[in-house]
């Protein structure tokens, strides 16, 4: 698992819940498998956008979501999955 480590040193990890790109261009739906590996491992989540305008790309990151036993992880996809949408959608890039 992408998550698990041998070690306790802090390990930053970027996954793309979508899994692929879309032929449109748009967002696309999130798979489940990085939430539920954040919530096994009761790790917070930092959504993050990348935007390209044509000569250059912008990384931004989104506030973060925190662990909370009382969040299903469809709870949490969909709260991600707003918030870079939101976001994308202030940028105009849907």
């Amino acid at each position: 698992s992408l998550v698990d480590s041998s070690t306790n040193e802090a390990v930053t990890t970027y996954i793309f819940p979508e899994g692929t790109r879309t032929k449109n261009g748009l967002m696309g739906p999130f798979k489940k498998g990085a939430f539920h590996a954040a919530r096994n491992k009761k790790l917070p989540i930092v959504p993050a956008t990348i935007t390209y305008n044509g000569t250059k790309s912008c990384l931004r990151y989104l506030p973060v979501i925190s662990y909370d036993s009382d969040r299903s992880v469809n709870d949490t996809l969909d709260t991600c999955h707003e918030m870079i949408h939101r976001q994308l959608a202030d940028n105009h890039v849907q």
